[in-house]
């Protein structure tokens, strides 16, 4: 059975091809480096080639020409994926050598072939005892056959589920950014409320002893995991990394990704805001100087939403105590503040700056205003 991903969990890490990292990086390596709409449209292109190449395979249509086409697609689109662990790790010629020639002609024999009992239609799933007989070279066409096929239907996979991938992912980091404790009931509940886990995660899984380090000479206990999907390595890094309390949230500032090490709530990342300074200077201001303008602490358990959330329904409630505004219009006012500080939390598109806009005394008001005159009237 051939899978094309295999990685090493061990020591609270992820090994991929010789490559150390920490556990739950390549969640936030998706995360910050995919750009939505703009990624699935240069993986469009490729997707097609690489389909022409499955259909090729499948219906034994010039196989010879459409396999290499198929395999620059490939290296295509881990261009596309460049950056985004663990595609900028996956060895190019690797790949070339998989889809060589005399593969690609032992692949064309075993396709042709139907009165071998060799069924051209399989897939990586299937095993190759089940295939080939006891002819070397059927085996060694059997075996090259499965690779091209498990690569190239690894691949056109990519197209539907790398978009959908992030999508999940980034909601999940969102929810954990609103999370004021530790909690790992709550973060294995979020992750498969959203993942909608049924059995759907089928790996490969040995156990061996792993070096720590190059120059180490300890021993430790490693699992080696392969995989047939992409979605299958993110789901597994996902739960691998909660158990140890690895999770991504995102920056309530700059909605950037963090790598969460510790059960210390850290709210902002500490790179650069998308806000200024007032005054003359207009200095770009951090995600921590920029929080600190509310008197949040970088570790604390409430975060700039709910400040915001807070001072304005202390102002409704001091305006009505005064009677500048009625209890009827103090009470619709509360409740569209309170739906404003929901969609806060839970759509990652919408930003501290367009809340903050919402959340002013002006606009909330005349959102209020509109609202009254959609209620209905009851006459007495």
């Amino acid at each position: 059975m051939f899978y094309p991903l295999e990685a090493i969990f061990a020591d609270k890490s992820i090994y991929f091809a010789g490559n150390k990292d920490m556990l739950c990086s390549y969640l936030c390596s998706l995360l910050e480096f995919y750009e939505p709409g703009k990624t699935e449209l240069r993986l469009e292109a490729p997707c097609l080639s690489i389909l022409a190449g499955l259909y090729a395979v499948k219906n034994d249509q010039d196989v010879g020409s459409a396999l290499p086409k198929a395999c620059e697609a490939i290296i295509d689109t881990l261009d596309v994926l460049k950056g985004i662990k663990p595609f900028d790790y996956v060895d190019r010629e690797e790949i070339r050598t998989a889809f060589s020639e005399s593969n690609i002609s032992l692949a064309g024999s075993i396709i042709s072939d139907k009165g071998s009992g060799i069924d051209p239609d399989f897939t990586h799933t299937s095993k190759l005892a089940d295939y080939a007989p006891a002819n070397v070279r059927q085996l060694h066409a059997a075996e090259a056959t499965e690779k091209i096929f498990g690569l190239m239907s690894f691949y056109a996979r990519l197209f539907d589920e790398v978009p959908k991938l992030y999508e999940t992912i980034r909601r999940i980091a969102d929810r954990y950014s609103h999370c004021d404790k530790h909690d790992p009931d709550l973060l294995f509940g979020l992750a498969y409320l959203e993942l909608r886990l049924e059995g759907s995660v089928q790996t490969n899984v040995t156990y061996t002893p792993y070096l720590t380090t190059e120059n180490s000479v300890r021993f430790a206990p490693g699992k080696t995991v392969q995989f047939k999907s992409y979605r299958e390595l993110i789901i597994t890094e996902l739960f691998e990394s909660l158990m140890i309390g690895h999770y991504p949230r995102l920056c309530l500032i700059c909605k950037k990704p963090i790598l969460k090490t510790d059960q210390n709530i850290q709210k902002y990342c500490t790179g650069l805001s998308p806000y200024y300074s007032k005054g003359k200077s207009k200095k770009q201001l951090s995600c921590q100087q920029y929080a600190k303008r509310y008197g949040v602490p970088e570790k604390a358990g409430d975060d700039p939403y709910k400040i915001v959330h807070r001072k304005r329904l202390d102002c409704i409630r001091t305006e009505k105590n005064r009677g500048k505004i009625m209890p009827v219009f103090a009470d619709a006012a509360k409740f569209l503040a309170d739906n404003h500080l929901c969609c806060a939390q839970t759509d990652p598109d919408y930003t501290l700056g367009q809340y903050e806009t919402d959340m002013e005394k002006d606009n909330l008001y005349k959102e209020t205003a509109e609202y009254l005159k959609t209620m209905p009237k009851v006459n007495a």
